[in-house]
């Protein structure tokens, strides 16, 4: 078995800050607050809370919270011949109370302007507007009702406005993607938003894989003297190399175009399917088990480590095996994936410093921190490795209570963690087996 060394150095300040840079799309379900429905909600309540999440998006909600009509553009202003400027010709209430679960001064919120995907065919609702200026303004109104309390609205933490989802691909834009309407859409709404709201950030075009699509879109921006304050991309995945590629390569082409100041956010990640043709049923047991927690947490500690990204949004909060709970059972029972976003959240924003560490393995990923009253923590990753013994030595050590996700995954071992010693020659040891696993030492 091969041997991995970590050294954890308390005394020196590693040069990349600790940063809380993890969103997720969708928050609490609307459940009924009453007799069984009340023990649900709180039980996600406590799951969400300690996640302690500091950026929220909503994208896809109806379908987590069927029976309610939330979010979408169509579905707040339905009946689009009708006065913009008339409160009475919007329906807020059941959005307003959903986004009143997260609606504090800590949270900061995307608003997605745009519609939930459509797979039927028939693309009811995911047109884009005949009439755009019109649309904008609608877009307009809704996010004063949101970010400054307008038409009796909440007055949210609203910081960023991401311009529809996925216009590159048909299940979301009008069954027929089309680069220049979308721009004129984004150009148009940025400008108005812009001019009323100067402080939000303004971001697109959420691509799905047409990075043509982006390039065009960008050289469109550029026309029009429009600079995307970020850019958006939903990223899926098999690996957390290709992961940061995808982020860079949205980097090169911000930068083409001198969107230097521009920031990269992921909008939607998980671990894959790559492109919709992909199929493979017996794969999505990956979903179940610690490869889907090592690859967020791998790909977040590096993504840490790029300065001008921003985000990266985890798809959904309660979607099937794309979400963080496992929708097999009847109570809220949480995947390994939820317990790596927990474990990475345990450093990003408890740990008031990250400490060097060095590790002599390229294919383990380590994040390291300290909390304010001096407790150390160590953040280790392994996605797709060999089995191998991992030596994590750190200076004045003792002992540590050890978390893990590990390939034979038990719900208590990343719960309840375990007491281990210091060993003799200097160090704590972990056998790693099964190529994926995630372990949290807590000093």
């Amino acid at each position: 078995m091969n041997e991995t060394i970590i050294n954890v150095i308390p005394g020196k300040s590693c040069e990349k800050p600790m940063r809380n840079i993890l969103g997720m799309n969708n928050s609490l379900r609307i459940r009924s607050k009453g007799f069984k429905g009340q023990k649900l909600y709180l039980d996600e309540k406590k799951y969400f809370d300690a996640l302690n999440l500091r950026h929220f998006r909503h994208h896809d909600a109806v379908i987590e919270n069927p029976g309610f009509v939330l979010i979408d553009i169509h579905r707040i202003f339905p009946f689009f011949h009708l006065d913009e400027n008339d409160e009475r010709n919007y329906f807020f209430a059941q959005t307003d109370d959903y986004l009143s679960e997260i609606a504090n001064g800590d949270t900061e919120y995307e608003y997605r302007l745009g519609e939930t995907i459509d797979h039927s065919g028939y693309g009811r609702l995911i047109d884009p507007p005949d009439d755009v200026e019109k649309w904008a303004r609608v877009c307009r109104n809704i996010i004063g009702h949101y970010k400054n309390g307008e038409m009796n609205g909440l007055k949210m933490n609203l910081t960023r406005v991401c311009v529809w989802e996925e216009p590159d691909v048909e299940h979301l834009f009008g069954n027929h993607p089309d680069v220049e309407k979308y721009a004129e859409m984004f150009c148009t709404v940025y400008k108005l938003l812009k001019k009323d709201f100067p402080d939000l950030r303004i971001g697109g075009p959420t691509i799905a894989w047409n990075m043509e699509f982006a390039d065009e879109f960008m050289r469109l921006c550029k026309e029009n003297g429009v600079t995307p304050d970020y850019m958006t991309r939903d990223v899926y995945r098999l690996t957390p190399d290709e992961v940061v590629d995808a982020v860079y390569e949205n980097r090169n082409l911000l930068d083409k175009y001198s969107f230097t100041d521009s920031g990269v956010v992921i909008s939607e990640f998980h671990l894959r399917p790559k492109t919709w043709e992909w199929r493979g049923e017996d794969d999505y047991v990956d979903f179940y088990t610690s490869k889907s927690a090592a690859y967020s947490v791998s790909s977040l500690i590096r993504l840490m480590d790029i300065d001008w990204f921003e985000v990266a949004y985890f798809y959904s909060w309660a979607i099937g095996v794309w979400g963080i709970a496992d929708m097999r059972t009847k109570d809220f029972t949480p995947l390994p994936v939820y317990y790596g976003l927990l474990f990475f959240q345990k450093l990003a924003t408890e740990c008031t410093e990250r400490i060097k560490s060095e590790c002599s393995d390229a294919d383990v990923t380590v994040l390291s921190g300290k909390t304010k009253e001096g407790k150390i923590r160590v953040l280790i990753s392994c996605f797709d490795t060999e089995d191998k013994t991992i030596e994590c030595r750190i200076a004045d050590a003792k002992s540590a209570k050890l978390y893990c996700i590990k390939s034979d995954y038990n719900q208590s071992d990343a719960t309840d963690g375990r007491e281990i010693i210091y060993d003799n020659d200097g160090f704590f040891s972990i056998e790693h087996t099964g190529g994926c696993g995630v372990y949290l030492f807590e000093l």
